[in-house]
C-alpha cells in the first residue's frame, strides 16, 4: 500500500510540473490553513524565498524545503 501512495504522489509530481504557487497554493500543498501559512510558514527560517513575482514560490521549492522535515 505504501508503494502505491509513492506512485500516486509521484504521478501527481510529474503532471504538475513546475509552477508558481501562491499562499494559498503552498497552503493547499502543505496541508495548513491559509492563514497558517501566511502568517508562519512562509516566515520560518530557511523556507524558500518568494520569486520576483511577489509572493509566489516554485513548487518544487516548497516540496524540497518540506522533504527535508522543516515544515
Amino acid at each position: 500500500l505504501a508503494k502505491l501512495d509513492e506512485l500516486v504522489q509521484v504521478t501527481r509530481e510529474a503532471s504538475l510540473g513546475d509552477r508558481y504557487l501562491d499562499t494559498k497554493g503552498v497552503a493547499a500543498l502543505l496541508g495548513f490553513s491559509y492563514t497558517y501559512t501566511r502568517d508562519k510558514i512562509v516566515h520560518k527560517p530557511g523556507f524558500p524565498k518568494a520569486s520576483h513575482l511577489g509572493g509566489r514560490w516554485l513548487r518544487s521549492d516548497v516540496l524540497r524545503w518540506a522533504k527535508s522535515g522543516r515544515a
